[in-house]
C-alpha cells in the first residue's frame, strides 16, 4: 500500500482533473447556449427590421395624383378616354366607322 501522503496527493490530482474536466464541459455548454442566444437575437433583429420597413413602406405609399392627370388631359384638349390609339378626342362615336378597316385592322 502507498504511504498516506502519496495517496492524498493522488486523490488531490484526480479531484482537480475531474474539476477541470467538469469546467471544460460546463464552459462548452455555456458557449453553445451563448451562440444559440446570439443567433436568436439576430433572427429577432432581422424580423423587427423587416416589420419596420413594411410599416414605413405602408405609411409612405405613393398614390397617383388623379387631379393632375385629369388637368393634364384637359390641357391637351382630350379627356380621360384619349389613348395613343384613339388620340386626344377618344374613340369616334360614328357607327359607320365601325365597319371600315383602318391601319390597325388591315388595308385601309
Amino acid at each position: 500500500m502507498c504511504p498516506p501522503a502519496i495517496a492524498l496527493g493522488i486523490a488531490a490530482v484526480a479531484t482537480s482533473a475531474l474539476g477541470v474536466g467538469a469546467s471544460v464541459i460546463m464552459g462548452d455548454a455555456q458557449l453553445r447556449n451563448a451562440k444559440k442566444a446570439q443567433a436568436q437575437q439576430q433572427r429577432d433583429a432581422e424580423r423587427a427590421a423587416a416589420a419596420q420597413e413594411r410599416a414605413m413602406n405602408a405609411a409612405n405609399q405613393k398614390r397617383p395624383d388623379i387631379g393632375a392627370i385629369y388637368a393634364e388631359a384637359a390641357r391637351r384638349g382630350g379627356g380621360p378616354a384619349g389613348t395613343l390609339l384613339t388620340g386626344p378626342g377618344g374613340a369616334r362615336p360614328d357607327p359607320s366607322a365601325l365597319s371600315r378597316t383602318s391601319l390597325l385592322g388591315g388595308a385601309g
